[in-house]
């Protein structure tokens, strides 16, 4: 058994008092080896869960991006760098759309189990951003080695395709998670904004798109669509930045849980202690005690 599962936790007595206890967060109990272990951590978007989840677009994302700063930065940097990550960018795109759709047509329930997870559901919005990604990456990196008679082409169907799962990704997944799933009250974290972020991406690569789009009404209706997809983008992530904040204003004024550090943050309690109206005693916050969190001693003081 390893220390690193094993997670302390606030639990609440029958009498009202809080207990610190331990819980076994993996299953399994062999002893994996070192390199076993970190893929486990890089691979799983569920904690204590080996899956295959659409968090590895994440990477595509991230290699992508230095392709395209590379291209479009006022700054000296070297075409071998920009060549090398677009061409990785690529490499992992089309191993993912192969071996993520083979994974989950095989073992369905791990999809089923993304799906129902509040926190790792919001790596959806991953692959329509990793799709977009490399379709700049390609426009402005690989038109130089593959032509443009190929590159365009394959720019204009990975951002539609890109475009099209943004904007399911951007309505099912905030619906589902306030619909169908177990959320806290203050459970609004960073993550949250993954989904609803692919139509801004859409506009970015989209106005890379124009100057390929025929002259006329086709050039002007994509330029409009690339400010709705932004105006949408922006207004819930207003939204969802408010949430975020107004939870940390709660986590500082009454020391809940720090939602913003994610499924590993709400494992771990702030310094932060109410002080019981009643008999002025201080205790951490424990969102399992029976009164609801109304009180911090057992005494079901109301808080003031």
């Amino acid at each position: 058994m390893y220390s690193d599962q094993l997670t302390w936790v606030c639990v609440a007595s029958p009498e009202g008092r809080s207990i610190w206890t331990t819980v076994f967060d993996v299953s399994a109990t062999s002893s994996p080896s070192v390199l076993q272990r970190c893929v486990e951590v890089l691979a799983s978007p569920i904690e204590g869960r080996v899956l295959l989840g659409p968090n590895w677009f994440a990477s595509v994302m991230g290699t992508g991006i230095v392709a395209v700063a590379g291209a479009t930065l006022p700054v000296g940097i070297p075409s071998v760098l920009t060549t090398v990550a677009w061409a990785l960018a690529v490499l992992l795109l089309v191993s993912l759309l192969i071996f993520l759709p083979l994974n989950w047509a095989k073992n369905p329930q791990n999809m089923r189990a993304i799906a129902n997870d509040a926190i790792a559901i919001q790596f959806f919005g991953a692959p329509p951003m990793a799709l977009m990604t490399v379709a700049s990456a390609t426009l402005l990196v690989g038109q130089q080695y593959i032509g443009e008679t190929v590159a365009v082409p394959v720019a204009w169907v990975l951002w539609g395709v890109g475009t099209v799962l943004g904007l399911i990704t951007a309505v099912a997944v905030p619906y589902r998670l306030f619909t169908r799933l177990d959320v806290r009250h203050d459970g609004a974290f960073g993550g949250w904004l993954m989904p609803v972020v692919p139509p801004m991406v859409s506009a970015a690569v989209g106005a890379l798109l124009i100057p390929y789009a025929a002259e006329g009404e086709v050039r002007e209706t994509l330029l409009m669509l690339c400010y709705a997809f932004f105006g949408m983008s922006l207004m819930t992530s207003l939204i969802i930045i408010t949430l975020i904040w107004s939870c940390g204003w709660c986590s500082a004024r009454w020391g809940s849980p720090s939602p913003q550090l994610g499924r590993w943050g709400l494992r771990r309690w702030t310094p932060f202690r109410l002080r019981c109206p009643r008999h002025w005693t201080r205790s951490p916050w424990c969102s399992a005690c029976p009164c609801g969190g109304s009180c911090c001693c057992g005494c079901r003081s109301p808080r003031r």
